[in-house]
């Protein structure tokens, strides 16, 4: 059922990033006749949002509480969600010319039937990839939300104060957070917690969907290239092989603009979520809740297979764009003579890696994210010893 209404979200126009632009368009984040998404709700939530991170960046700076800021360090991987939207905002044009391109250079694909099936066959991953998202995002909120409204409203409940340790989004709150003002709190929290996962996620399968789209491209003029030499006159061939190129050139123009877009957020994402890691494997290595370590370990899980999406679908545009120029010579090049010497230049041209950076040092591949793990394996072993 849920897969059943994400493929209703399709669009024509947009063969693999139809799902992802209908739930944009939902959250008023995709309006492609403008330079910026407008909407007065969107633009009330987001400053409600905004101001929020900024009242907790301040009580961190102004009280210098280590309580706040182990709670804030904590929470950074969530509130990357602002960031993340003010990055979309920012280079909202940048996004979309990257989708307007993509989708054309699919279109024309289409027309021809042995590369309508591997552009579905991506489209087909990218809806997967899309409801496997937002499905363990849903899992994840219900499997660690109740227990953190349980825990406080079982303190106010008892007449308690909500003390810094269970509050989370929000210090700046009139003092004592107690009785109809804690649970004022919460309710307000719960909105922002709500709107910061919201926000995260949609960015996430933007970004993923176009490293995944980029890479299916790739995979998809690979066989373009393999084919072109195969029939017609040595002109027709050569013909064939320019304008291959020149779509090639096209997806190159448009993997460099994703990539401008996305390397800083990608480089502020891996440092804050080094930081929840050890922050998150100190608290599970000192907690003595049993719902508090499966809250603790569920979140832990969150982060890594967030990690794993990025990294994984960076891998498959390294190894794609490094197919692109084998591809070339597998052509039946040695049958035309006339064509040897464009497709020597074709495919010395096309050997080029394509890399996804996270920041000047860290390529977005299964290395970096194996490394990742060695550093939260030492880190847990570290603090366990």
């Amino acid at each position: 059922m849920f897969t059943n209404t994400l493929a209703s979200w399709s669009r024509a126009e947009h063969p693999s990033l139809g799902y992802i632009l209908t739930y944009f368009t939902r959250l008023s984040l995709w309006i492609p006749t403008r330079s910026r998404p407008h909407s007065l709700l969107h633009k009330a939530l987001f400053a409600f949002v905004i101001a929020m991170f900024l009242n907790q960046v301040l009580y961190v700076a102004l009280k210098q509480d280590m309580k706040a800021v182990l709670v804030f360090l904590q929470l950074l991987v969530y509130n990357i969600g602002v960031v993340k939207m003010l990055s979309y905002i920012v280079f909202y044009r940048q996004w979309n010319t990257v989708v307007t391109s993509v989708s054309e250079m699919e279109l024309t694909f289409c027309l021809d039937s042995n590369c309508r099936a591997a552009v579905r066959k991506y489209s087909s991953h990218n809806r997967r990839l899309v409801a496997f998202v937002l499905l363990l995002t849903v899992l994840i909120c219900v499997y660690t939300a109740p227990n953190r409204v349980y825990n406080q409203v079982k303190h106010l409940i008892r007449g308690e104060e909500l003390s810094l340790e269970r509050r989370f989004f929000y210090f700046c709150w009139p003092e004592p957070v107690a009785g109809l003002s804690g649970f004022l709190y919460i309710l307000v929290e719960e909105m922002v917690c709500f709107s910061n996962v919201m926000y995260s996620v949609a960015w996430d399968i933007l970004t993923t969907s176009c490293m995944a789209t980029v890479a299916g491209l790739l995979a998809v003029v690979a066989v373009e290239f393999r084919q072109t030499l195969d029939e017609g006159t040595d002109e027709e061939k050569i013909k064939r092989l320019i304008k291959c190129y020149q779509l090639y050139q096209r997806i190159i123009e448009t993997y460099k603009v994703s990539h401008r877009v996305v390397d800083p957020v990608l480089f502020m994402y891996l440092l804050m979520t080094s930081v929840n890691i050890s922050i998150t494997i100190i608290s599970i290595k000192n907690t003595t809740s049993r719902l508090e370590l499966l809250e603790y370990c569920g979140l832990m899980f969150g982060i890594v297979v967030q990690l794993f999406i990025y990294y994984w679908h960076g891998q498959m545009v390294i190894t794609n764009s490094e197919a692109v120029s084998y591809s070339v010579f597998c052509s039946a090049w040695a049958a035309c003579a006339a064509a040897r010497r464009p497709v020597h230049a074709v495919g010395h041209a096309a050997a080029r890696r394509l890399v996804y950076h996270a920041g000047p040092f860290n390529e977005v591949s299964l290395i970096t994210f194996i490394s990742i793990l060695k550093f939260a394996y030492s880190f847990y072993t570290l603090i366990t010893h």
